[in-house]
């Protein structure tokens, strides 16, 4: 298998109203601003990272990891700015990457300022034909919460095909246990999608 390293994974690419790039040193104040501006929303669905508010700081910390976990090509991280005027609409990773395969787990939000415009779709379909078509994973895959609609609906208007659910599989971030939802798309799946 060819190293991950030398892997020629393009730093940006583009949707009709978005630039998709990768994390560099300064970006972490407007993704800081995104971030607080939709902290409620992250700390429902997301992880521990999402738990409590980090300031500035931490979140320059986190933009610079995430600049080098691109290098090394454990995580894929882009930050999503609109094309009209630059401001940052949302962040989208591929996570949990194997190689091998290869596979990765695909997350993302969009601020809560810019949601309901149709970004979301936009977002998921390019990120989803990106992964495929520019990385090459054969399976990406999504776990969602059950109880958030808005991502389900989402996920399965661009063509993602649901597994199965996971029961029990982890505490959010108010203690309430949770299940998940398991849903992929594969190569196979891409004359499905929305929007080819």
């Amino acid at each position: 298998m060819k190293s991950p390293l030398l892997l020629d994974i393009p730093n940006e690419f583009q949707s009709k109203r978005l630039l998709m790039r990768c994390c560099l040193p300064g970006d972490g104040t407007h993704v800081h601003e995104a971030e607080s501006e939709t902290y409620d929303q992250l700390k429902q669905w997301f992880g521990p990272w999402a738990k409590e508010p980090c300031t500035e700081e931490q979140t320059e910390e986190r933009v610079r990891q995430s600049q080098f976990k691109f290098i090394d090509r454990s995580e894929l991280v882009f930050n999503c700015y609109m094309k009209e005027d630059g401001k940052l609409a949302a962040r989208a990773w591929f996570s949990r990457i194997e190689w091998a395969l290869p596979k990765a787990m695909f997350g993302m939000w969009v601020r809560s300022s810019l949601q309901r415009k149709g970004l979301g779709f936009e977002l998921a379909l390019a990120f989803t034909l990106f992964g495929l078509e520019q990385v090459g994973f054969q399976r990406i895959e999504l776990y969602i919460d059950p109880r958030n609609d808005a991502s389900l609906k989402l996920f399965e208007k661009v063509g993602y095909a649901r597994e199965g659910k996971i029961r029990n599989y982890s505490f959010d971030n108010h203690g309430v246990m949770r299940d998940y939802f398991i849903y992929s798309v594969i190569p196979a799946d891409k004359d499905k999608l929305d929007g080819r």
